[in-house]
């Protein structure tokens, strides 16, 4: 095969990958806002040209409640795409503080190495409820029963990453909290209540790794304020505590949702 058919190859399933991606978002979150899918035609033309997609420049990412690595299958597509990151959903399916004192690490484990495979940097989104720190199942209970146990889970994780040459890209605080379980996450946060449990995450994580990229908070903006989630209270209140230097800020991240295929 010569070189020019190995490039056509990869733009064609860059391609292909985007288009299929496009549509399953679009059509996903129509469904799971009750909307009526509307009736779409789509017209590929192959025989026009775009130019390269530089995929290095966005982050995947594996959602879902299953501790199953779901990029084992795809890894080599995967890695022909370069992609820069790849975010993981650090929650209970891992099941990584079973007891008191006690951590498990081996499913976590797998789904991490997947990330690595294909080269990209893993981007850990913590958002579990461990059941020794949250008995309770409520996503209005954001606070564990002990921070002391909290952090000290925090830091040993960390540090089982750095031995483990994970290689950990970010750490990210929260997921879609503005929304609570709607969101995919556990955790329903007032303003105030999201910077404590940011700062006490944060401060666990860089105990064990000061230089870890530490971020959050990961908003549902197109339910609570504009594009950037400027009108977010959970977002004004993290940026003006960390502004004062009371707490780390990396960056900041949001999701925004579109129903058009714009």
């Amino acid at each position: 095969m010569t070189t020019v058919d190995c490039r056509l190859r990869s733009q064609w399933l860059r391609g292909v990958l985007c288009l299929l991606l496009c549509v399953f978002f679009v059509g996903a979150w129509q469904y799971a806002l009750g909307a009526a899918s509307p009736q779409i035609q789509l017209v590929v033309d192959t025989s026009q040209s775009q130019g390269n997609i530089d995929l290095t420049r966005y982050a995947l990412g594996q959602g879902g409640g299953s501790n199953e690595p779901m990029i084992d299958a795809v890894i080599p597509q995967i890695t022909q795409l370069h992609p820069q990151t790849i975010r993981l959903f650090v929650m209970e399916y891992f099941n990584i503080y079973p007891r008191h004192n006690e951590h498990y690490y081996v499913t976590f484990d797998k789904a991490v190495q997947a990330i690595r495979a294909t080269g990209a940097k893993p981007i850990l989104c913590i958002c579990l409820k461990p059941k020794t720190l949250f008995p309770k199942v409520d996503q209005e209970i954001v606070f564990p029963s002990s921070w002391e146990e909290w952090e000290s889970l925090l830091t040993h994780l960390v540090r089982h990453c750095m031995d483990s040459h994970l290689d950990i890209g970010y750490w990210e605080v929260g997921n879609e909290g503005n929304i609570g379980e709607g969101g995919g996450g556990p955790y329903l946060f007032q303003p105030q209540d999201y910077v404590t449990y940011y700062t006490h995450t944060v401060n666990a994580i860089r105990r064990a790794d000061p230089h870890a990229k530490v971020g959050g908070p990961n908003l549902a903006t197109w339910a609570n304020g504009p594009l950037l989630g400027k009108d977010d209270p959970i977002l004004e209140a993290l940026i003006d505590y960390c502004g004062k230097g009371n707490a780390p800020l990396d960056f900041v991240s949001w999701h925004l949702y579109d129903l058009g295929p714009s």
